[in-house]
């Protein structure tokens, strides 16, 4: 490199909004290997150590306290077969829980400290007990980690086509190509160049022919459809170069499943995400099935299908399904093409097999391309898993469509969720798991930020009640602050698309659109038509630490909030003299399950007890006002009575 600059970072590689991007050339390398050790032997160490991680790892806190918690267990578990300790393992492993808070959200520890942990200790100088430990434990960082720009471009390119190599031979003699043209004066060919400068973390000549390949057989031809100007933008991209867009464009997918395993034991086989039987398609999936369908199926996919399981989950199912079918469609239409050559030019004599043709199966599969009969695979092995009560929300990737993530759910909800600034998605069973769409150094400046703000706004409403400051005054201090907070947390507003109900395909796909870049997602059910009815929303979420860290516990947390949901609850139960209680709902997506004014519904029986029965009362008035000419009905479960006469059975 020239002169003394740093080694990029993959964010700096794709950032679409420097004013001078940073770009790849052959010969770049990038931060040697291994990753540093590190050792903390000070709260600051501690401190320094976890902005580092944040910062340049681009790690949550929950990732780097366990990160940390593990390297120390290690060393607690091999100290206590060589020495008798004085505190057990798990109580320091609590201790520096605690102080891995403090260190978090920047606060000094006093020493000694005796930690409350609201249950009697052994002794109140856990702590110190734990720094004989935690300065003797080295802390090392997985190479899956690091974020240095060569080596995810390595990444990038192992994703975006070596994982096709072993399903088209053919690809290396092209790369081959493409390497000889691009550097001609080679003594070694470029799968050899290639895993040596891998291994090296440099980018040179032979990634720079994969990513040629790639710009020249995929990136530039969607890029000039869209594009007006087809000389101006092709003179602009270097060839073996990256730039943020090329980088971003060829980005694949990526999955990833939390599970609570409920069936199959916790094992790493029983592990998401799953492969198909060509490991050509990987899917995580949540849900449960009819255990007769489920049944039928694995005896399916043994007789039948030939597959062996890798696992007891029966999630493995459907990718290996998925599959299956695509085998199966992609058979009957190169069959349904050749008997179709064949009477083209009246060779059909020289075929010795059945011309006969199903006609509903070669209507919908011709003129599929393999990625349109691969989603077409994913959508029945969707609706055969979801047979007799099944419910289901599955996500899967194909590499006969490397840039597009497949999602479909069947009363099982999710959410597609953007982020508007760069159009990245994710799809999430939990809202406040799309935080991940967030860097990690923004998510722990802002959590700073607000929990010194919410700590101003404490003392100031504190100083304001002792000097017996009105209600109103009060009041407005606390819209002051609200609305501060709001400004603060503005920059993690995302777009929300709720998927909830019966059938629903969701596409998330990258492409272009007058020349620029940009990643967009589709929802239809599974024939294909559009849901008008599924309204995308704006919200704002909001740092996991701020709810829990702030307060200290997420019980703490829990009682700080009960002011405001009472206040809530209160304006519904309450509201203004004859007028009715406004509920946050949504009302096409009401229409959307039981119809225009709930026609699909003969009548709503409201049902409970205690508080549940005097809810039912004020929704049986709610619902009776948007639900024009349907009855509905509250009572308790003890008055039969209640209930209309036509109702009641037996």
């Amino acid at each position: 490199m020239e002169g003394n600059q740093e080694y990029p970072s993959f964010e700096e590689l794709v950032d679409l909004h420097a004013s001078n991007p940073k770009r790849l050339s052959p010969g770049w390398p990038g931060r040697p290997g291994p990753l540093p050790v590190f050792f903390i032997r000070s709260e600051k160490d501690l401190r320094e150590l976890i902005q580092q991680l944040i910062t340049q790892y681009d790690l949550s806190s929950v990732v780097i306290q366990s990160i940390i918690r593990k390297a120390l267990s290690e060393t607690l578990s091999n100290r206590q077969e060589e020495e008798a300790m004085e505190i057990d393992p798990s109580t320091m492993l609590a201790t520096f829980d605690q102080l891995f808070e403090k260190a978090f959200l920047e606060e000094k520890s006093q020493t000694p400290i005796q930690l409350d942990y609201g249950w009697s200790q052994r002794t109140p100088y856990a702590q110190e007990q734990l720094w004989h430990y935690l300065i003797k434990t080295p802390i090392k960082i997985s190479s899956d980690f690091d974020r240095d720009g060569v080596r995810c471009v390595f990444r990038l390119l192992d994703a975006a086509l070596l994982c096709r190599l072993p399903h088209r031979p053919e690809l290396y003699e092209m790369l081959q190509k493409t390497y000889d043209s691009i550097y001609p004066q080679a003594s070694v060919d470029w799968k050899t160049l290639y895993w040596a400068e891998k291994g090296s973390n440099v980018y040179g000549w032979a990634a720079a022919s994969v990513l040629s390949f790639l710009q020249e057989n995929e990136y530039l031809p969607d890029l000039l459809k869209s594009f007006p100007k087809k000389q101006s933008i092709t003179d602009s991209i270097g060839i073996g170069q990256t730039d943020p867009a090329c980088l971003r464009y060829l980005s694949s997918p990526i999955l990833s499943h939390g599970r609570w395993a409920n069936q199959s034991p916790v094992t790493i086989k029983n592990t998401h995400p799953f492969f198909d039987g060509a490991k050509q398609r990987i899917i995580v999936l949540n849900g449960q099935f009819d255990g007769e369908v489920e049944a039928e199926l694995r005896d399916f996919l043994d007789r039948v299908g030939g597959f062996s399981f890798r696992s007891e989950n029966s999630s493995e199912y459907f990718s290996l399904l998925w599959g299956y079918y695509f085998e199966l469609l992609h058979g009957q239409k190169r069959r349904y093409d050749a008997i179709q050559s064949q009477v083209e030019v009246s060779l059909e004599k020289y075929n010795i097999g059945s011309q006969a043709i199903d006609y509903h199966i070669y209507h919908r599969i011709k003129k599929k391309s393999p990625a349109e009969l691969d989603e077409i695979a994913f959508l029945e092995a969707t609706r055969h898993m979801i047979r007799s009560g099944g419910q289901v929300a599955v996500a899967g990737i194909s590499l006969l469509s490397p840039r597009r993530l497949y999602v479909a759910t069947h009363n099982r909800p999710v959410f597609v969720v953007r982020r508007i600034e760069n159009d990245d998605f994710m799809v999430v069973s939990d809202i406040n798991a799309a935080m991940g769409l967030f860097p990690q150094a923004m998510i722990y400046e802002k959590t700073l930020e607000l929990r010194n703000l919410r700590g101003r706004q404490s003392e100031a409403i504190a100083k304001f009640q002792e000097t017996g400051a009105t209600k109103g005054i009060i009041n407005s201090r606390k819209k002051h602050y609200q609305e501060e907070e709001d400004k603060l947390l503005k920059s993690f507003k995302v777009e929300v698309f709720p998927l909830g109900g019966e059938e629903i395909f969701a596409q998330i796909g990258t492409d272009f659109e007058d020349g620029k870049l940009h990643r967009s997602v589709t929802i239809t059910d599974f024939d294909g038509n559009s849901l008008p009815d599924i309204e995308p929303f704006f919200t704002v979420l909001s740092p996991p630490q701020i709810q829990k860290n702030f307060y200290g516990s997420f019980y703490k947390t829990h009682l700080h909030e009960i002011p405001d949901r009472l206040g809530e609850i209160l304006r519904f139960y309450i509201p203004k003299e004859d007028s009715m209680p406004q509920f946050d709902i949504r009302e096409r997506f009401m229409r959307r399950h039981f119809g225009h004014g709930f026609s699909a519904l003969k009548r709503v029986v409201l049902v409970g007890m205690g508080s549940a029965y005097n809810m039912g009362i004020i929704g049986k008035n709610f619902i009776q006002k948007i639900a024009s000419g349907n009855g509905c009905f509250s009572s308790q479960p003890c008055r039969g009575s209640c209930y209309p006469k036509y109702y009641r059975s037996g």
